[in-house]
């Protein structure tokens, strides 16, 4: 039976992974928001795991995989175990966001926007070196901040998730919902693209390398020059594994 290499990418509302069996060959992305739903499906013999991210999360994933059969020598953790590269970072830098600029910039500079819970947009020099850039909340987060600051305003994160793409916005809403679709529409994509004017400006690099779940609410004509890379985070975990056991 072939070895895995179980890669998780512990966000903070669900887990983003893959498998990388033997000779490099990697299962498409998948999501889930429990670890048991990843870890049933893979047998701890030849197994290994490999995580990233928010620490709560990374340690439901250590505790459900101990009770299932993993070893502590199986399950490795960057930022722990593996440590991260001097990149320029600064202290307590999100490991996703370093895993990213890893994966995206080793050989060519670029603004990576990792659209998450928050959204980051960083630009990251030819090595990778980190350079700086801007947290954002996520459209999600953004909407139910709202809903809990002001109860009587929907949480419509779900309709704005349904919502077609090419669908008109109508800046004269005559409805709540409508009118929150609408704010959310024009406001959040326009947000994004003033922080990458700035950051392109500030830092002269004009590559646009981007990933991240909550991408869904920037309109195409915005992004169809940016590389768009689903699995940024978890390829960044994977060369960095690599790199440590060389």
């Amino acid at each position: 039976m072939d070895s895995v290499l179980l890669v998780i990418d512990c966000g903070n509302t669900r887990y983003k992974y893959l498998q990388r069996r033997q000779g490099g060959r990697c299962t498409a992305l998948q999501t889930a928001v429990q670890p048991s739903l990843i870890l049933d499906a893979v047998p701890p013999s030849r197994s290994t795991i490999l995580l990233a991210g928010a620490a709560r999360q990374v340690q439901a994933v250590i505790h459900d995989a101990r009770r299932l059969g993993w070893l502590q020598h199986q399950i490795h953790i960057l930022g722990d175990d593996i440590p991260l590269p001097e990149m320029g970072q600064y202290a307590r830098c999100g490991i996703d966001r370093c895993c990213a600029g890893w994966a995206a910039a080793r050989d060519e500079s670029a603004i990576v926007c990792d659209f998450g819970t928050a959204t980051t947009i960083t630009a990251w020099r030819q090595g990778p070196q980190f350079l700086g850039g801007v947290i954002l909340p996520g459209y999600r987060a953004c909407l139910a901040g709202l809903h809990r600051a002001a109860p009587a305003l929907p949480n419509i994160a779900q309709q704005l998730q349904d919502q077609d793409s090419h669908e008109s916005i109508n800046p004269l809403a005559d409805n709540t919902e409508a009118a929150l679709l609408a704010g959310m529409q024009m406001g959040y994509p326009a947000m994004v693209e003033a922080c990458l004017q700035e950051i392109r400006r500030s830092s002269g690099i004009d590559r646009v390398v981007a990933s991240g779940g909550g991408m869904e609410i920037i309109p195409t004509a915005m992004s169809q020059d940016w590389h768009v890379d689903k699995s940024l985070v978890l390829r960044g975990m994977m060369s960095l594994y690599d790199g440590s056991a060389a």
